[in-house]
């Protein structure tokens, strides 16, 4: 568990998804990518955000309780987070 905040976006359109932390992008998928890799593309309809505390097998009795803090979520219509 990481005591430091972070800032997470991410950008999808019809064609791409990119995942951003702390302002530096971390993972891109395209759709080309997808289809050549046999699966779908969700990204060209709405979507839901889903936030929640993941804890491996590995967990430790002093780990828990495990909680989150949100301090904001900010949607935008179009463009790049961050920018």
């Amino acid at each position: 568990r990481d005591e430091e905040f972070h800032q997470y976006g991410v950008y999808f359109d019809d064609d791409v998804v990119q995942f951003y932390v702390d302002q530096e992008p971390s993972l891109r998928l395209s759709r080309q990518e997808a289809k050549e890799r046999g699966r779908t593309w969700p990204f060209d309809q709405p979507q839901h955000a889903v936030l929640n505390v993941a804890l491996g097998p590995d967990v430790r009795g002093e780990d828990l309780p495990a909680s989150m803090t949100v301090s904001e979520i900010t949607v935008w219509e179009c463009g790049v987070p961050f920018d």
